[in-house]
């Protein structure tokens, strides 16, 4: 989770929890749309469900240095058995796809059907 901060010689660090946090974050803020995100922090708007879990700062942080895959270990060469154009989501796909298969089938509709 910290590995492309650390290959970029930053000092950022996040947890699991901020992380659960930053994507509830991006949730909402499909729900609720603004022109621009640092709306949701502004004195005039101050979305408390955004604005109150996490600063303005911790969330541009965690934007740019977000990565599910390890940048070393990446196959670019189109021409390459292992590229996939979906290189850098692939862990995350892969995981939400497990977590899907793991449903019991009454959980999979409902989850559809919302």
């Amino acid at each position: 989770m910290n590995t492309y901060a650390i290959q970029s010689g930053s000092n950022f660090r996040t947890s699991d929890t901020e992380l659960e946090q930053y994507v509830g974050i991006l949730v909402k803020m499909g729900l609720v749309s603004t022109p621009r995100y640092k709306m949701y922090w502004s004195r005039e708007l101050h979305f408390p469900a955004i604005a109150d879990v996490m600063s303005r700062n911790k969330f541009e942080e965690l934007t740019k240095y977000i990565h599910f895959k390890d940048n070393s270990q990446t196959v670019t060469n189109r021409d390459d058995n292992n590229y996939g154009r979906f290189y850098k989501v692939r862990p995350l796909l892969n995981m939400l796809h497990d977590a899907c298969l793991k449903l019991e089938p009454e959980e999979k509709m409902s989850v559809v059907n919302r």
